[in-house]
């Protein structure tokens, strides 16, 4: 899936955990009431995405949103590229659930 006008292949969407990797890289968590518009709810990045998501400190923020539907989708790559990744979709989608960077 592509995540707004970047050139960047995320896979997924997965609304199970068991598909995604244990390696470096970016996600996103998204929500939905309809399964056919999904809003980006958060974005991070992690040396091991996999148990980044499994223990995460925002999964209670994201379920408060009352989305019908949670879903993530990731994006595997090294430490220098995944912040510069995270940095702009945060900056473009402001997703609701990341906190704001000073």
């Amino acid at each position: 899936m592509n995540v707004g006008n970047f050139n960047y292949r995320f896979e997924g969407p997965f609304a199970n955990l068991t598909f995604i990797e244990d390696y470096p890289g970016v996600y996103v968590v998204l929500g939905s009431h309809t399964q056919e518009e999904w809003d980006i709810i958060d974005v991070g990045e992690a040396e091991k995405v996999y148990s980044a998501l499994e223990g995460h400190s925002r999964t209670s923020l994201w379920e408060e949103k009352n989305y019908e539907y949670l879903k993530y989708a990731v994006y595997y790559c090294e430490e220098e590229k995944r912040m510069a990744i995270e940095k702009q979709i945060r900056e473009h989608f402001k997703p609701c659930c990341t906190p704001e960077i000073a």
